[in-house]
């Protein structure tokens, strides 16, 4: 959950059932984490080049449900 006015910058992790509070400004390259959430760690400069891997593997494997 993340509150009002909050500003997320470039390649941060959210973690699941983090609670953000209002006017929290996540850094770059940190994951935020717990209730209410705060750096928990600092990620490594290469999260971005592995963010997209991830991505584009995803989309490359994606099979749509069947119906």
């Amino acid at each position: 959950m993340i509150g009002r006015r909050c500003i997320l910058k470039d390649c941060c992790f959210i973690e699941d059932n983090a609670v953000i509070p209002p006017e929290t400004i996540v850094p770059s390259f940190t994951k935020f984490s717990g209730n209410p959430a705060m750096a928990s760690e600092d990620l490594p400069e290469c999260t971005l080049d592995l963010m997209v891997d991830f991505t584009k593997n995803y989309y490359q494997h994606f099979l749509p449900a069947a119906k």
